[in-house]
């Protein structure tokens, strides 16, 4: 059994030292493909961190044994522990925070409650989190969504903190406008097939499209993940999706393999319109992929951070039609899409800064107050280097 950290006094820390790790569960990762989505959530917030200063660092673990290796391996250069979504047992997540209790960890919730009824598990393992920091001090419950945040802090009456998801930007990118002018339409609907996700409405809302555009159009989704048997609810969406589009003289729908992230970028880019029209949402990384491809998204007001002239009635095939319509026929779409996404990433900066910093060794008698903490230019950390790489 690894050792445990027996007092916070065994850690130095330097006044101007922070390194944060992102850590989330392997069950489920298969290398290379673009649907780890806690994985590559980690990979592009940690960037977009480490290019404003604060040290950042995505790891894998196999389960809480691999995490507790990994901190008794490591605890010395860790200022922070960000797990991603609620995997971690309450007894395994307690005994973690309380043998390192010179690091500030944090529980991220990735979904709203609609999506969490998928996983009955979930909801109870997120309440127990929350007690248990209730009782420890260095650990704190979190969402990557502003309005979850709310709502479990409404219904828990307990602090939630708002560690919200980041998007890397190319500093140089500038979309390309290419308004629709005729012929083929691509629609890309790519996502994980769950109800909240809309699926079969934004299908039938594309057949909408091409009949009154009179124009052949193809509708891409993903597939080639095992997401049960045929009658498991991921394939009855399916089956209703392509139910939906059935004798739509205009439409064929065409199954797109899950890829690695640079052909599934390629895959994104290649759209003439991209539909992300779901109930619920925390973030949405397919809305962001094609944000930074040049290509429009018809979304909900369940994406937050999109321009609100991307919204449509997720309920109502013919209004997703109408906003889809009006965005392939845009020329600033895209532009809008690439500021709105600027200034989600400006907001998200200053929510992790004022983590990062309020959170920092909060615990022990080497303790320093966040107001003592000398502030960068522009807001920003200084850049600490130290044994991880940051590639």
């Amino acid at each position: 059994m690894p050792k445990a950290v027996s007092s916070p006094r065994q850690r130095p820390f330097a006044r101007h030292h922070h390194h944060v790790i992102f850590t989330y569960s392997n069950q489920r990762y298969v290398p290379g493909k673009s649907h780890t989505g806690l994985q590559n959530n980690a990979n592009n917030t940690t960037r977009v961190l480490r290019q404003n200063g604060i040290h950042a660092t995505g790891i894998g673990v196999d389960n809480a044994n691999g995490l507790r290796a990994f901190l008794n391996a490591n605890w010395q250069s860790i200022s922070h522990v960000v797990i991603q979504a609620i995997w971690l047992k309450t007894a395994d997540l307690s005994a973690i925070v309380q043998a390192f209790p010179s690091i500030e960890f944090s529980v991220v919730v990735h979904s709203g409650y609609q999506f969490l009824e998928q996983e009955p598990p979930a909801i109870p393992l997120m309440y127990a989190t929350m007690d248990l920091a209730a009782q420890v001090p260095n650990l704190v419950m979190a969402s990557n969504s502003a309005g979850m945040c709310a709502d479990l802090s409404a219904e828990r009456q307990q602090p939630v903190t708002y560690l919200p998801n980041l998007y890397p930007i190319d500093q140089n990118l500038v979309p390309l406008p290419r308004p629709y002018g005729g012929g083929p339409i691509r629609a890309g609907l790519f996502c994980s097939p769950r109800p909240g996700k809309n699926m079969t409405n934004q299908a039938a809302a594309f057949g909408i499209v091409c009949r009154q555009l009179r124009a052949q159009g193809t509708l891409f989704y993903n597939s080639g993940r095992q997401d049960g048997g045929p009658n498991s609810p991921a394939n009855r969406i399916i089956t209703a999706m392509k139910n939906a589009l059935a004798g739509n003289p205009y439409v064929t729908v065409q199954a797109q393999p899950w890829t690695d992230m640079p052909q599934h970028l390629t895959v994104v880019g290649s759209q003439t319109i991209n539909f992300q029209c779901s109930t619920s949402e925390t973030h949405n990384l397919v809305a962001c992929d094609s944000v930074t491809q040049g290509v429009p998204v018809v979304a909900s007001s369940a994406l937050k951070w999109t321009p609100q002239s991307w919204w449509a009635d997720p309920d109502s095939a013919r209004d997703i039609a109408r906003v889809a319509i009006s965005l392939i026929y845009s020329p600033t779409a895209a532009v809008d899409g690439l500021h709105a996404l600027q200034q989600f990433n400006a907001r998200g900066l200053d929510a992790w800064e004022s983590y990062v910093l309020s959170h920092t060794i909060n615990v022990g008698a080497n303790a320093w107050p966040a107001s003592s903490v000398p502030r960068a230019s522009q807001g920003r950390f200084p850049r600490i280097e130290s044994v991880f790489a940051t590639a």
